[in-house]
């Protein structure tokens, strides 16, 4: 395709960081194909800002609340999207998490744009309300339907989310597509790795933002047990304090840090590095996933994964084959899982080694990209 810079596309999301960490390359993909990009988000540093224009990419502050559900505020936001869209007029929008979806695609619609795309990955704590809500539930579905009407086409990242929005007549078949995790470099996160000694201390590692969701309480709990159980352990806790109103906070965390139950260095630059320092990685996640992109991390780093039988978690791992599957909502269960990595060191390696397999055959990243820019930029 020949470079026209008439050719224009809008992604729209609720966390800047994610662009950078999560979509950079599928813009930049873009760019590659003749298409001027515009990345809009509500909570831009202008240390994002100039590593999106350093890329080609041109970012656009949005008020977008990313958890609140205020219908007047959400008005407000749908009015002021619609004028900016109105006046970028692109040919196409990507929305991606759950209030972009909603808000994004109807501004769109009113905006006139005609070619609409949305990655649904996973649906956060909206699956939780829909559980436990009928009211909840009712009004998700028939805000999607508006939302989503005329879509061209909408990419899942994993099989229940689609079943989802199949079972309830969100849209129709024909405008879904089967995506898998939204991928990884899998050339960068490759960590080689040494045979673990029967003598070694071994390390367990969680990153993540520290939601209740994301079983962060679940994994102190099951840490504090099995540091009295074994002496050999090392916890390690990654990730900071979200604005997420299911939020654990830093008092909460005290008692652990304190105790020196696990090692909590906060948000790092270099999660890498942790990973490859570390043996087994944990996410007793019951948040609403797609397929978390720590898990495909840490598989690329050929890491045993321990995580629930859960929506998004359970599509990563085999169990007993490249990890362990647990309940949700269990610090036992999960406390024993890890107490059988801790008893079978030669599982550690076994087990991390198809992780990597797996990543390969299932998470590279250039491949997603060309999936869902075939679809976009055609």
């Amino acid at each position: 395709m020949s470079r026209n810079i008439n050719n224009k596309i809008v992604v729209i999301t609720s966390q800047a960081f994610s662009l950078l960490n999560f979509r950079l390359e599928l813009m930049k993909d873009m760019i590659g194909r003749g298409y001027k990009v515009y990345a809009m988000a509500p909570d831009y540093s202008e240390t994002y800002k100039i590593k999106l224009k350093e890329s080609g990419i041109i970012p656009i502050d949005i008020n977008l609340a990313r958890t609140s559900l205020n219908p007047f505020r959400s008005f407000y936001e749908l009015i002021r999207l619609t004028c900016r869209l109105r006046t970028i007029r692109p040919n196409s929008t990507l929305c991606y998490f759950v209030k972009p979806v909603l808000i994004g695609n109807i501004a769109a619609f009113f905006a006139g744009i005609r070619n609409r795309y949305t990655i649904i990955e996973g649906l956060g704590n909206s699956r939780s309300y829909i559980l436990n809500s009928l009211f909840y539930k009712f009004f998700f579905i028939y805000s999607c339907k508006i939302a989503l009407f005329r879509t061209n086409q909408v990419f899942f990242t994993n099989n229940d989310d689609k079943d989802f929005f199949l079972l309830n007549r969100i849209i129709k078949d024909k405008f879904m597509v089967y995506l898998g995790g939204i991928g990884v470099d899998l050339n960068f996160w490759d960590c080689p790795r040494k045979h673990v000694k029967e003598n070694n201390t071994i390390t367990f590692i969680m990153a993540t933002r520290l939601l209740r969701t994301k079983g962060v309480m679940i994994y102190l709990e099951a840490a504090e047990k099995i540091k009295n159980k074994f002496d050999n352990v090392n916890l390690i806790l990654i990730g900071d304090i979200d604005n997420n109103p299911s939020s654990i906070n830093e008092g909460e965390l005290n008692y652990y840090i304190e105790n020196e139950i696990v090692e909590w260095p906060g948000n790092v630059d270099d999660v890498k590095s942790w990973l490859c320092k570390s043996d087994i990685f944990v996410l007793p996640s019951y948040y609403g996933e797609g397929v978390p992109r720590s898990i495909q991390e840490a598989m690329s780093c050929s890491m045993p994964i321990i995580t629930t039988n859960w929506v998004g978690c359970k599509d990563s791992v085999v169990d007993g084959q490249n990890g362990i599957l647990v309940p949700i909502k269990d610090s036992d269960s999960l406390y024993l899982a890890m107490s059988f990595y801790n008893n079978n060191r030669s599982k550690i390696t076994e087990h991390g080694n198809l992780s990597r397999v797996m990543a390969v055959d299932m998470f590279n990243i250039f491949e997603k990209n060309k999936m869902i820019n075939d679809y976009i930029c055609s």
